[in-house]
């Protein structure tokens, strides 16, 4: 098991554990994960086996932008993107290409998306869970009262009303 010195919640194990640099390369090395492809097998089987909408996929995934962005407080596109694919969500939603092609070159009135906000990232794994498809996004997704970030609102007149 991947072991961290700290966890960012309370005492009772609830929180979301912190790892440093250090930590993910000695975990790394006990796993025998030598390069970005063996990392991102590691993590899709480690998604698999948690599930998309589990607790301890969420923490993961909360985990990631957190351990990504460093001291920025939003993450550049290509590195969200990239870190989508690592946990999984090309295979595991079916809208991600379709959602990748949209943030990169058609949001933001065709200049693409810059940077993702923790907003964003947080919320896209339940988007993800509650609209699998485009039919599921038409019929259900509520643009005048649901609290999505606006990049979600956009996705959705690009996808449904365009």
């Amino acid at each position: 098991k991947l072991r961290a010195s700290s966890s960012g919640g309370s005492d009772d194990g609830g929180g979301a554990w912190v790892f440093s640099k250090v930590e993910l390369c000695a975990a790394c090395a006990v796993y025998n994960l030598t390069n970005v492809d063996e990392l991102r097998g590691a993590i899709a089987k480690w998604a698999a086996e948690a599930g998309l909408v589990t607790a301890a996929y969420r923490e993961l995934y909360s985990f990631t932008f957190d351990y990504l962005r460093e001291d920025k407080t939003k993450l550049p596109c290509d590195e969200a993107l990239e870190a989508w694919r690592l946990l999984g969500l090309e295979k595991r939603w079916p809208l991600f290409a379709r959602f990748s092609e949209f943030i990169t070159t058609e949001a933001n009135g065709g200049k693409g998306h810059e940077l993702v906000s923790r907003d964003e990232w947080q919320s896209l794994v339940g988007f993800a869970g509650a609209y699998p498809s485009v039919d599921a996004l038409r019929d259900n997704y509520d643009i005048d009262g649901g609290a999505h970030p606006l990049l979600f609102d956009d996705f959705y007149e690009e996808l449904v009303c365009a």
